[in-house]
């Protein structure tokens, strides 16, 4: 063996003590100055890291026993390990669809520290995010003062929005909030309530997971005294006087009717409310009003239907005027003549005032209507119900217009005086001779005009001093 060859084996050999000693030695102080420990943490709370997809939400993330938490390694690596820097976690970042399955709790700690969850696992269900609206409804608590009654609820908003795991939101069947009235003899104004969920058979559902949308409503409640009710008709009432030529027509109002409160022996003497009286002076055409109504005495008007829109039809006012006239006769056929009966007759002219002033301005004269029956076509013969044609100005009616009885006859030719032959005279005998003069008699006049007039306006309105109703 020569020297270089044990050389080589004796520096190998010492490397291999130095190695040996160096464990050793890394050994005996990691033993005995940062020595191997383990520490135990019990209920360390579970962080769950949801789904990134919007419509999933996280059921049942609480384990059936404590997480408990071990970790084990060198001295100087636990030092900084508390319960509290200890946070276990479920991963559900990635998951896109609904399910129930048994989830690895993770957890992150610095090297060379060792760690043991337990449970190791933990079951949990994932669901489809529902999103349901419900009408808001008030559910009052308690009772009112005696002789006292609740009337005219409302709450706002009309709805409410959950939102959360479609096994909690399927629960809801009703969304309420509760109102305390006991003993209240004065309305509820604008009072804040939180709203309640109600299930099946109303009862109240506590569930952590659905979101409310608004959390809380405000409510109206009136309390009224509990007399009895009545609906009644509204009676529109007007005060002064149209223009001249008009008249108040029909009012029709909204609503019809209007509920009343009260003492039964007074609400019966009660047929209708009146609304505050409409002036009408110098109107000339309908008038459309939001007008209050006025309440009677020991009563109350529904707080709904304390006004009313009432439309008043302002009607052109009708005149008449009757007059006689004698019927003339248009296109009588050549070799006849006529008879009508009776001969004279009365027209009435109807039509709104302001017709007959129009008229007067223009300096017409009724007398000058035209009366006349077309007696065209018609040969000799009786003729009955034949109507007459009246030319009445524009804006004027006939009423009941009459017809007439027309005869025609021919016209008679004139009969020639015969001529006796000569007779020789007898002494016994004075002969007589007649002549027959023919008699033609004038039956139809042609072309005369009326005889006479008489006309009866109807007498204009009088201002009425008190309030006129309209039912």
């Amino acid at each position: 063996m020569d020297f270089l060859t044990i050389f080589k084996n004796l520096n190998l050999g010492r490397l291999l003590l130095a190695l040996i000693l160096a464990i050793f030695v890394w050994g005996y102080v990691s033993l005995t100055v940062y020595p191997e420990q383990t520490n135990t943490y019990e209920g360390i709370p579970l962080e769950v890291r949801n789904p990134t997809a919007t419509n999933l939400i996280v059921r049942n993330t609480t384990t059936k026993e404590p997480i408990t938490v071990t970790v084990s390694g060198p001295r100087d690596k636990l030092t900084g390990i508390t319960s509290s820097s200890l946070k276990p976690y479920v991963d559900l970042t990635k998951l896109t669809k609904p399910t129930t399955d048994q989830f690895k709790m993770e957890l992150h700690v610095p090297d060379g520290v060792r760690y043991n969850i337990k449970p190791e696992k933990i079951e949990i269900q994932v669901e489809e995010v529902k999103i349901s609206n419900f009408k808001a409804e008030v559910q009052p608590v308690g009772e009112v003062s005696p002789d006292y009654t609740l009337s005219d609820i409302k709450i706002t908003p009309a709805m409410i929005e959950l939102s959360g795991p479609e096994s909690q939101v399927s629960q809801v069947k009703r969304t309420v909030a509760r109102v305390d009235v006991s003993n209240r003899n004065l309305s509820l104004v604008a009072r804040t309530t939180n709203i309640v969920l109600l299930g099946a058979n109303d009862i109240e559902l506590k569930l952590d997971q659905v979101t409310i949308n608004p959390e809380t409503a405000t409510v109206d409640i009136k309390v009224n005294p509990n007399f009895q009710n009545r609906d009644v008709p509204i009676r529109v009432t007007t005060i002064g006087q149209p223009a001249l030529g008009y008249v108040v027509g029909s009012a029709s109002r909204d609503p019809q009717f209007v509920t009343i409160f009260g003492e039964p022996n007074v609400i019966s003497q009660i047929n209708y409310v009146e609304t505050e009286p409409v002036d009408v002076s110098g109107a000339s055409s309908d008038i459309v009003l939001d007008v209050a109504l006025v309440q009677p005495k020991d009563v109350l008007v529904s707080a709904d239907n304390k006004r009313a829109k009432v439309r008043i039809a302002i009607l052109p006012l009708d005149f008449s005027t009757s007059l006689e006239y004698q019927v003339l006769q248009i296109n009588i056929g050549p070799g006849l003549r006529y008879d009508i009966t009776p001969s004279l007759i009365t027209i009435t002219l109807s039509g709104p005032y302001k017709v007959f002033q129009d008229l007067q301005q223009k300096q017409f004269k009724l007398e000058e209507v035209k009366v006349e029956v077309d007696l065209e076509g018609k040969g000799v013969g009786v003729y009955s119900d034949v109507p007459v044609k009246i030319t009445a100005p524009d804006g004027l009616k006939v009423i009941n217009p009459p017809t007439v009885t027309v005869r025609i006859v021919s016209q008679p030719t004139a009969t020639p005086i015969p001529t006796s032959p000569p007779f020789t005279p007898t002494p016994s005998l004075s002969p007589t001779t007649e002549t027959l003069v023919p008699t033609t008699t004038a039956i139809g006049t042609i072309g005369t005009t009326a005889t006479r007039a008489q006309t009866t306006p109807s007498p204009s309105p009088t201002v009425p001093t008190t309030p006129t109703p309209h039912a």
